[in-house]
């Protein structure tokens, strides 16, 4: 994510990859979600903690799975 070690982004975006194949999420639309969240976290400099867009991509993952 936006400062965290390699090894710890690479283990959050396949969990969430995970989480996302679980609640039937298309790869594209999680791409987008990711795509979105991380931009919001570069350009924001009080905003993207790890923490923050983990759970703003599950929140996202949710919404995108529960849509009509």
């Amino acid at each position: 994510m936006t400062d965290m070690p390699a090894i710890d982004a690479e283990r959050a975006v396949a969990e969430l990859t995970a989480l996302a194949t679980n609640l039937g999420v298309s790869d594209a639309a999680f791409q987008t979600i990711l795509d979105e969240v991380m931009t919001r976290a570069q350009a924001s400099p009080d905003w993207g903690r790890p923490h923050e867009v983990a759970a703003e991509v599950r929140r996202q993952l949710l919404a995108a799975a529960t849509a009509p």
